[in-house]
């Protein structure tokens, strides 16, 4: 690493998530960088975010975020490139570029926002839960030991706060970020599990577009990374930090 202020790294979650996802991996971090891991449910618009971490992170950073939190660290990344100097995405997207997707998304996560207002009590929030996990995007946590622990996390969680964050910085409520990935300047590192095909093409699909993106792809894992494979997840992380950090 140069003699360069050290940055910080931000580490932003998913959706329904909370800053303990990041506990199985911030022991790496130990000894390389200082970090930081905001809970997105207190900085439920990308402004209000941004505030936040220019308040928590005065100096140069780096993102690293998963799900949703990959998508809003790749909206700060193209917003701020003098203060983000790299970027570690997992299973994030840049959005979606057509119109009639975005509008068709907004509907969707109205609908989902009105039923996470609604939910009375553990009961209510249980079954949201295993209607939320049985889609097939998170067939491979199921079955994972790691499972029950993340699902007690979720039970935690303040279901309407959830609700006004999803109507900000949901996918279809944030523009595409497609067109600005050819005018990335910051290295980005975009992971995806093997057997989440939808965002393993995506990753694939973001280097293609940006000579800055480098996408890697981890095995016998689905879409929940940080349950599922953290300390491949970290290794990947370290490497490419301590390679880009190095060189900048």
């Amino acid at each position: 690493m140069s003699a360069r202020r050290a940055p910080t790294a931000v580490l932003l979650h998913g959706f329904l998530g909370s800053p303990a996802d990041w506990e199985p991996i911030t022991g790496t971090l130990a000894g390389r960088l200082p970090h930081v891991a905001p809970a997105l449910v207190d900085h439920p618009t990308l402004a209000s975010l941004e505030t936040a971490l220019r308040r928590a992170v005065p100096g140069p950073a780096v993102l690293i975020g998963y799900s949703m939190g990959a998508r809003l660290a790749l909206h700060l990344l193209v917003r701020d490139p003098e203060r983000y100097r790299a970027g570690v995405l997992a299973c994030g997207s840049p959005g979606l570029s057509a119109v009639r997707e975005r509008a068709e998304r907004r509907r969707a996560d109205a609908r989902l926002a009105a039923r996470l207002r609604g939910l009375a009590g553990t009961g209510a929030l249980r079954g949201f839960l295993d209607d939320w996990y049985a889609q097939p995007i998170f067939a491979a946590v199921r079955s994972h030991p790691c499972y029950h622990a993340m699902l007690a996390r979720r039970l935690q969680i303040d279901p309407g706060a959830w609700a006004a964050a999803l109507t900000h910085l949901g996918t279809g409520a944030l523009p595409s970020l497609w067109e600005a990935l050819p005018g990335l300047r910051q290295p980005a590192l975009v992971l995806a599990g093997r057997l989440d095909a939808r965002y393993a093409t995506i990753a694939a699909r973001m280097a293609e577009r940006s000579p800055a993106v480098r996408a890697r792809l981890l095995p016998d894992c689905g879409h929940a990374v940080l349950c599922e494979k953290p300390a491949e997840f970290a290794t990947q992380m370290a490497t490419f930090l301590d390679e880009e950090l190095r060189n900048s």
